[in-house]
């Protein structure tokens, strides 16, 4: 078998492999920093949440209890705005990290020999425009 084809596959190999690892990095980040969110999201409504029981157990009065609940509403409407921000933030990043991954892909594809040279073997063009004119006719 001709070696310069093997080398050509073993480069298109290596080539898509370390594709495939640049696509994991940006995966396990983009996972990575949606599961730290939402870790700092449950944080944040679990300290409001003790934070409301502690001051129930303590208060009999009406309007201290509507002042509790209020308070609860409002650190948890902030918690939830905060993950929804990092959320966008984090999405707006993952697209641009894509992006650029698929671009340098496209780049690497134009740019290389291999595709080129996969394939040793000559093209017939001319069984090509054959097989045309006989539909033709």
């Amino acid at each position: 078998m001709d070696t310069n084809f093997m080398k050509n596959f073993k480069n298109m190999t290596n080539s898509a492999i370390e594709s495939s690892k640049n696509l994991e990095d940006i995966n396990t980040s983009v996972i990575e920093k949606f599961a730290e969110t939402n870790m700092q999201l449950a944080t944040s409504l679990m300290e409001a949440g003790t934070a409301v029981a502690d001051g129930l157990t303590d208060s009999k009065e009406i309007p201290d209890v509507i002042s509790i609940q209020t308070g609860f509403l409002s650190k948890y409407n902030e918690s939830v705005f905060d993950a929804a921000k990092s959320t966008a933030s984090i999405i707006n990043n993952a697209r641009t990290q894509y992006q650029g991954w698929f671009e340098r892909g496209i780049e690497e594809m134009k740019n290389s020999t291999e595709i080129d040279s996969i394939f040793p073997f000559p093209t017939d063009k001319t069984k090509k425009s054959t097989r045309k004119a006989t539909k033709a006719s």
